[in-house]
């Protein structure tokens, strides 16, 4: 082969240029009657809303962020106060800490008793415990699980406040 008939790679994406982000922001939004703005565009398997921003895919929820109130801090993490990853809604959005945003995390899917924090331990009783700072913080064992979450309860609305999102006792 001679050098004549191979292509030169290209250094810039040829094409049209993308649309501005709010545009294409608000044409991929279905309003709820719960209140919650979900996203009807791409969505990853989490269930997190996506779209390019800038030639880089970037979560929705981000974009309504800084479309509503500026830009996201550097380090700082949005949580969905409805619990929703594909809401969009900025009054369901706020600025939180990696730690807020695990206490408004549901139950794991791993979880078997039910209630965030809660375990069964090696002796048949139900163990309680908590992330606070960094630091794994064991609550107690209970002779119940529902023992044991009210101790998980108390514990998270005294260090997370407003963040916790606690699962009803049956």
């Amino acid at each position: 082969m001679t050098s004549a008939s191979i292509t030169p790679l290209r250094k810039k994406p040829v094409g049209r240029k993308p649309e501005p982000v709010e545009p294409r922001f608000w044409s991929n939004i279905e309003k709820r009657p719960d209140g919650c703005w979900e996203w009807v565009g791409c969505k990853q398997s989490s269930g997190y809303g996506v779209m390019r921003v800038n030639n880089k895919p970037t979560r929705v929820h981000r974009v309504s962020y800084a479309i509503h109130n500026g830009p996201v801090p550097d380090g700082a993490m949005i949580d969905h106060a409805c619990r929703n990853k594909a809401c969009v809604n900025p009054d369901h959005l706020r600025l939180c800490t990696y730690a807020e945003n695990r206490a408004n995390a549901a139950v794991s899917s791993r979880n078997t008793s039910g209630f965030k924090g809660i375990a069964k331990g090696r002796n048949n009783k139900w163990r309680a415990s908590i992330w606070l700072s960094g630091v794994f913080v064991n609550l107690g064992q209970y002779r119940t699980k529902e023992e044991a979450y009210l101790a998980y309860c108390y514990k998270a609305k005294d260090f997370y406040g407003e963040f916790t999102c606690l699962e009803p006792l049956p």
